[in-house]
């Protein structure tokens, strides 16, 4: 029959059934779902979509077929990877003291392949995209959409920014800067464990919890969407870390924490090589996990065309921090009219302001500047006074170095911290 040739006439030929209903002269053609979509008709490529039926561009068909056939970002070849120029072998040699994989470093090619991240072409090495994610020296010369956007806001939304960092050096490099950017503006808080005199830092929002949901967010996310960055998003209520992707397709919102379906298997099994993925398919669990021991709200996960995850804090009113106020005062308020003379008019709600950090903080890097200045600083007397471990103390010199707000003049033995010109200008640009 003329439908018969049709179907056959296809590239790949479709498979139909017929069935007539002779008494009402009906035709039932049945043509079940395919495993080998797109098929081609004599005069190309058509999606029905509701009662309208459209002829595809060529852009549409690529973007079909990767979302249809499920190609693998990662094995995909990176054009734009050049072996001399843009390979790091520092972060190889790393990636494998962490997977413990014995090597002979004289042999990086033959690494590499047994990798599955290059491949001999002509006796030129050719890197695929998961190679470039991770040993690229810098990702912003080849994939400059596997950035993680990372910021601060005030508030309970994105009206006002306070800090903003771009991270895209590799996607192990990514992972751990935005760890470190967390860290940075989420609030310690302390306890003493049983059996151990000394008190323990404890993050606000656990960082192994943190930790998962970022590694989750880089390996999962669709890297064919060249506009959209990971983002971590930092709010007075909660956390979000978010990429583009949603689910994988194959997994449904009732399987989503229960079943392991890679939307891009060549980086997840690099991930599990190093253990930054225990099992395919734990992450979710072990983040409702932590975040249940931790005594926190449950974690909300968005599944739409973005996947999102909700880490929620206590704010201030609702549960004291040691050494935080619970009356949600500013920091000036409390520490303005102390150091004004010296650092200007309501320096401390201008510090808070600018460097999104809790009142406690603000009140102890303003000790240690003030401190700086009087020649008066040291790390141990200080960490002592505060009854605050050195490695704290030693955080809060870090975060003054980092915003050049302090540098450390003089040879390691005679040397002294000193406020900066920076901090300086900053300070009477404030005033």
């Amino acid at each position: 029959s003329k439908v018969h040739s049709i179907a056959q006439n296809c590239d790949p030929e479709i498979a139909i059934s017929l069935h007539e209903l002779n008494q009402e002269q009906i035709l039932i053609v049945d043509i079940k779902e395919s495993d080998h979509k797109p098929h081609r008709c004599s005069s190309g490529f058509y999606i029905r979509s509701d009662a309208i039926t459209q002829k595809l561009t060529t852009q549409k068909i690529r973007e079909f077929i990767i979302e249809e056939s499920e190609v693998d970002f990662g094995d995909l070849t990176c054009h734009s990877f050049d072996y001399k120029v843009h390979f790091s072998k520092n972060k190889l040699f790393s990636f494998l003291d962490k997977s413990g994989i014995t090597h002979n470093k004289k042999n990086i090619p033959q690494i590499l392949e047994n990798l599955n991240v290059a491949s001999k072409k002509r006796s030129k090495l050719v890197f695929n995209n998961a190679g470039a994610l991770f040993f690229a020296t810098n990702l912003d010369d080849i994939h400059f959409h596997a950035k993680v956007s990372c910021a601060l806001f005030k508030g309970r939304d994105k009206r006002y920014v306070l800090d903003r960092k771009m991270f895209n050096q590799d996607i192990l490099s990514n992972i751990d800067n935005s760890l470190l950017y967390l860290q940075n503006f989420l609030r310690l808080k302390y306890d003493v464990i049983p059996g151990d005199l000394k008190r323990k830092e404890f993050l606000e929002i656990p960082r192994d919890a943190l930790r998962e949901a970022l590694v989750n967010a880089v390996t999962h996310r669709d890297y064919f969407h060249k506009g959209i960055n990971v983002d971590v998003e930092i709010y007075d209520d909660r956390v979000e870390i978010s990429n583009f992707g949603g689910l994988p397709k194959g997994l449904s919102k009732e399987n989503f924490g229960k079943k392991s379906v890679p939307r891009n298997y060549s980086i997840a099994n690099l991930m599990l090589r190093i253990g930054h993925i225990e099992k395919m398919g734990t992450g979710i669990k072990k983040i409702k996990d932590l975040i249940k021991e931790a005594g926190l709200p449950p974690v909300r996960f968005e599944l739409n065309e973005f996947f999102t995850v909700v880490f929620y804090r206590k704010l201030l009113s609702e549960e004291k921090f040691v050494g935080e106020p619970t009356n949600g005062d500013k920091f000036g308020d409390k520490f303005g009219d102390k150091f004004g003379d010296k650092f200007g008019d309501k320096f401390g709600d201008k510090f808070g302001d600018k460097f999104g950090i809790s009142s406690k903080k603000a009140a102890r890097l303003l000790q240690i500047l003030d401190l700086i200045e009087e020649q008066k600083f040291a790390v141990r007397s200080f960490a002592k006074d505060c009854n605050l471990t050195q490695r704290t103390i030693e955080k809060d010199i870090d975060f003054l170095k980092q915003h050049r707000l302090i540098a450390f003049k003089g040879s390691p033995i005679n040397g002294k911290y000193v406020t900066t010109k920076t901090f300086h200008a900053w300070n009477k640009s404030k005033s």
